[in-house]
């Protein structure tokens, strides 16, 4: 075999190699991120509310949040400094969370006008201290799921990470 034969062939098993990479890349949910392992010590959260929401998806994630069995208020981002401060002055015990969602929907035409999200990244931030205790996010350049089931699956794994042992309400019964 010649030189110049065994070079095409190893260019194009590193295009095939390339391309599978990237098409699978492309796809794949981004791993929950848990950073605080004493979740189920959160029961109150704030849900910001998203500006500029044209489907909707704020009320459906606090729909899903009180459904988890989270106390859940909804607040424009202005107040969070409010809510804060508030917390701090009345020495509030239990934790707080402050929950941010970001998310880019898509309207596919071939399948009946279905709205999938893209990319829908939920955060979960501890009030007191500031920080990223949990994130459950998903990006999938063409998505055939709904969106209502993609909350769904997101919110299998809020349910399960801050109320271990108990039923999960977004989990299919089979």
């Amino acid at each position: 075999m010649s030189i110049d034969s065994q070079n095409r062939i190893c260019r194009g098993l590193l295009f095939v190699t390339l391309l599978f990479l990237f098409s699978t890349g492309c796809n794949t949910s981004q791993p929950d991120r848990v950073l605080d392992r004493h979740l189920e010590k959160y029961r109150k959260v704030y849900l910001v509310k998203s500006k500029g929401d044209p489907r909707k998806v704020t009320p459906r994630i606090l729909s899903r949040l009180q459904l988890a069995g989270f106390n859940t208020t909804e607040i424009p981002f202005e107040e969070v400094k409010k809510v804060k401060k508030e917390a701090e002055e009345n020495g509030v015990n239990e934790p707080i969370l402050v929950c941010f969602v970001a998310c880019v929907s898509s309207r596919d035409v071939v399948l009946d006008n279905l709205y999938t999200f893209q990319t829908i990244q939920i955060d979960f931030c501890d009030l007191e201290k500031g920080e990223l205790v949990f994130r459950a996010s998903k990006f999938d350049y063409y998505s055939v799921l709904p969106e209502n089931a993609e909350l769904n699956r997101l919110f299998v794994q809020v349910s399960d990470k801050f109320f271990p042992g108990q039923p999960n309400p977004f989990k299919i019964k089979k």
